[in-house]
């Protein structure tokens, strides 16, 4: 997760609303 004030802030960036909380779902697929 990432909070507003280390993603878009306040103003928020085109479809992504000011102060949102930004979640990233990864997936891991291999790993040497």
């Amino acid at each position: 997760m990432i909070p507003p004030r280390m993603g878009y802030g306040a103003s928020g960036f085109g479809p992504i609303p000011g102060n949102a909380i930004l979640v990233f779902r990864i997936e891991m697929v291999s790993a040497r």
